[in-house]
């Protein structure tokens, strides 16, 4: 017997998901074109808290975008044991473990790739992206 409100659940979590998260790691950070670096006003000190900064919201986006992805690839495996639900809200849910594959390697991309060739563009040294 099907449980329909037990689906709507479902469907709302991943809708919430849907809303929430993304919202959250949108929030893009200045890059360092924005700061000026070669100015006598910045300290070794300034510089290197700001470098630290962006790697740990970087480290927390990768870690609320895989959370978001463990989620939806959850809801994925629950639906397809259940064999329910069928339709558009079945294509939700793939749909919203797509999109959350997708901004996990994205939010990866950006701690891997992208703030590190920024740091060496600002002559920042490596370790001031570490932990």
């Amino acid at each position: 017997m099907r449980h329909p409100k037990r689906a709507m659940f479902t469907m709302g979590a991943a809708a919430l998901l849907l809303i929430a998260i993304p919202q959250a790691a949108s929030t893009q950070q200045p890059g360092p074109a924005s700061i000026d670096f070669g100015s006598e006003e910045l300290s070794v000190a300034e510089r290197e808290a700001y470098w630290h900064t962006r790697a740990s919201e970087a480290r927390e986006r990768v870690a609320v975008a895989e959370a978001r992805l463990m989620s939806a690839r959850a809801e994925v495996s629950r639906m397809r044991s259940r064999n329910h639900p069928r339709g558009e809200p079945r294509a939700a849910l793939f749909a919203e473990r797509d999109a959350a594959q997708e901004a996990f390697d994205d939010a990866v991309r950006a701690l891997e790739v992208d703030l590190p060739r920024a740091a060496r563009e600002a002559n920042a040294p490596r370790a001031w992206l570490a932990e």
